[in-house]
């Protein structure tokens, strides 16, 4: 009996352990996609801003905008989760306050379960807000260095160039005509 017991114990100590990690990985969770998505915000428009001055010669701006959207999706996403966590929490604490041992889990884990989607919906907007600026930037940079190609001088010439003609000869003067040199000034 006394193993039963030791056995009981071990695992209820386990079971807190396993609550603790859980508690803080979801604290961690949340923390990482919010510095994430709001970094990611604020820097994809400091990256737009340093390449893209003027934002006339950037192509597929939807993208861009996508991206922002996204973002900004995942962090209100995120905050109404956090918002959700704490209503459950104490929602699941006042039953059991209330019920005792009658208390019910399965309007417990269906809060979770809304809490998960939500976690799952700002991940999933974080991925496609990444993905849409990483394909603006790369189709930009692609498409401003076939831009900004030097095109060659009108003097210059690539490949191998063969020497250039001597210049045309001047006729030498006819006889016939008679050599005039310039008149004297007068003088002052």
């Amino acid at each position: 009996m006394s193993d039963n017991n030791n056995d009981l114990t071990h695992l209820d100590s386990y079971r807190k352990t396993l609550l603790e990690h859980a508690n803080k990985s979801q604290d961690r969770f949340e923390t990482q996609l919010t510095y994430l998505s709001g970094g990611g915000l604020v820097g994809s428009m400091f990256i737009v801003e340093k390449l893209f001055p003027k934002m006339e010669g950037a192509t597929w701006k939807s993208t861009l905008l996508i991206s922002c959207i996204a973002f900004t999706t995942c962090l209100v996403v995120n905050l109404f989760s956090l918002i959700c966590t704490y209503k459950s929490n104490h929602q699941t604490l006042a039953d059991i306050d209330q019920n005792g041992d009658g208390f019910d889990r399965r309007a417990s884990e269906k809060r979770a379960k809304h809490i998960t989607f939500y976690n799952t919906a700002s991940v999933c907007s974080l991925m496609a807000a990444i993905i849409m600026f990483i394909l603006f930037i790369t189709i930009n940079f692609f498409s401003m260095a076939k831009e900004t190609k030097p095109a060659p001088r009108p003097d210059e010439t690539r490949g191998y160039v063969p020497p250039s003609a001597p210049p045309p000869r001047q006729p030498p003067a006819s006889p016939s005509q008679p050599i005039t040199q310039p008149s004297p000034r007068p003088s002052r």
